[in-house]
C-alpha cells in the first residue's frame, strides 16, 4: 500500500488521500501530522490504499505521532459507524474519541525533519503539571553515624523513600496526609534526601486499570425480547422494522 486516507478533524463529511513517505509504516488507527491547507494538523489513519484518486494532487505523511495505533480496528470501526449515523464529520469524531497528544509528538516530528522548529502541530496535547519527588535517600548505617534523631512521621517517610528509591510527593500525601511536604523539607534540610521538582504528564487513569466492559446477561424476558426481533429482523419480514415493548418503568427495557 502507498497511500492512505486520512480523516482530519475539520467539519468535512470526507477524508483526505496523503503518500507514505519512504521507511514509514502506517495502519488504521495510527495518528500522523499531515499538511493541511499551509499548516501541520494531526490526523488519523482510517484506511490503505494501492493508488490515489485520478486527478487529485497528493501530499506526503509528515510523520507518524505514535508508534502504536490510537483506535484498534474494532474501535475504529464503531466510530466511524457512530459518524455515519450522526451524520458528522468522522475526522471531529475521531479528535473527540482519542486520547491527547503525547508529550513527546511534536519534539519527534523536529527530530526527524517532517517539522520545523517554527512551526507547531495542530491538535491537543497531554496536559503537564510539577511534580515534587523525594529520592537519594541515606542509608540507615548512616543515620546512626551521624547520630540522627527523627521524629516517628520523619522515619517512616524516610524508611518509604529507602525502599522505593523515588516517591512522588502526591503519593506521600495520600499515605500520610498533608503534612507530608513540611516533613520532606525537614529532611532535606538535614541532608537525608533530596527532593526534585520536574515536570510530568497527567494520567487520569494511573493506578486505575480500566477493564473492557462487558454487557450484562439478559433476564429470560429480556432474552425472549431480543429472540423474536433478530428473528424477523434476519427474516426481513414486511413491517417488521419497527417493535413496540410493553413493559413498566425499570423492567429492563433499555
Amino acid at each position: 500500500m502507498s497511500f492512505v486516507d486520512v480523516a482530519i478533524p475539520v467539519p468535512l463529511r470526507r477524508t483526505f488521500t496523503y503518500k507514505i513517505p519512504p521507511g514509514l509504516t502506517l495502519q488504521p488507527g495510527h495518528r500522523v501530522a499531515v499538511p493541511f491547507h499551509r499548516r501541520k494538523v494531526a490526523g488519523f489513519v482510517v484506511a490503505l490504499r494501492d493508488e490515489a484518486p485520478e486527478g487529485v494532487r497528493v501530499l506526503s505523511v509528515a510523520g507518524l505521532l505514535e508508534e502504536e495505533p490510537v483506535f484498534p480496528a474494532d474501535l475504529l470501526a464503531f466510530l466511524d459507524e457512530a459518524a455515519r449515523y450522526y451524520l458528522h464529520p468522522i475526522g471531529e469524531v475521531l479528535r473527540a474519541a482519542a486520547p491527547a497528544l503525547p508529550k513527546g509528538a511534536m519534539q519527534k516530528l523536529r527530530e526527524g525533519g517532517f517539522l520545523d522548529d517554527d512551526e507547531s502541530l495542530r491538535g491537543r496535547s497531554v496536559a503537564t503539571i510539577k511534580e515534587l519527588f523525594a529520592k537519594d535517600a541515606v542509608r540507615d548505617d548512616v543515620l546512626h553515624e551521624r547520630s540522627v534523631r527523627l521524629g516517628a512521621r520523619q522515619r517512616a517517610l524516610l524508611a518509604l523513600v529507602q525502599e522505593r528509591g523515588e516517591v512522588a510527593l502526591s503519593e506521600l500525601r495520600e499515605l500520610h496526609g498533608p503534612s507530608a511536604r513540611g516533613t520532606l523539607r525537614a529532611l532535606e534540610k538535614k541532608s537525608l534526601l533530596v527532593l526534585e521538582e520536574r515536570e510530568v504528564q497527567r494520567d487520569p487513569f494511573l493506578g486505575r486499570p480500566v477493564e473492557r466492559d462487558v454487557p450484562p446477561p439478559l433476564h429470560p424476558a429480556q432474552q425472549f425480547a431480543v429472540e423474536r426481533m433478530t428473528e424477523a429482523l434476519h427474516a426481513r419480514t414486511p413491517g417488521g422494522s419497527g417493535f413496540l415493548l410493553h413493559g413498566v418503568t425499570g423492567s429492563g427495557k433499555t
